[in-house]
């Protein structure tokens, strides 16, 4: 009988942790998406910076360092923002985790005090 329940509980544990991780893999697959954009268009900017020939009006470019600058600052508020929707996969990987080392130390207890158990 307990052999059951512990194997029920472990069931449970990993189910737990099924969804948050789907969820997490579908959000840094987005991030990643959006990143990798935002980093070809820093890129193209910063390349163009680094092509002017020093004869252009500063207009222009004050508008490429603009650009870049948004850019960049786009990509950090991305990272920012996946860290924070990942927190409850992390929450939810530590709850599994305190749950797993509870039902280990029961199995280990009732194997230490040969408690017996359901061994169908």
């Amino acid at each position: 009988m307990l052999d059951s329940w512990l194997a029920q509980r472990e069931q449970r544990s990993v189910a737990r942790l099924r969804l948050p991780a789907a969820l997490a893999a579908s959000r840094i697959d987005l991030a990643d998406n959006r990143c990798r954009e935002l980093q070809e268009r820093a890129d193209t900017h910063n390349n163009r910076l680094l092509n002017l020939t020093g004869h252009e009006e500063p207009a222009l470019v004050l508008k490429l360092e603009e650009r870049l600058a948004t850019a960049q600052d786009q990509m950090h508020h991305e990272r920012t923002a996946l860290w924070k929707d990942l927190l409850p996969l992390l929450k939810a990987a530590h709850d599994a985790g305190v749950e797993a080392q509870r039902t280990g130390w029961l199995a280990e207890f009732t194997r230490a005090a040969n408690v017996p158990g359901d061994r169908s």
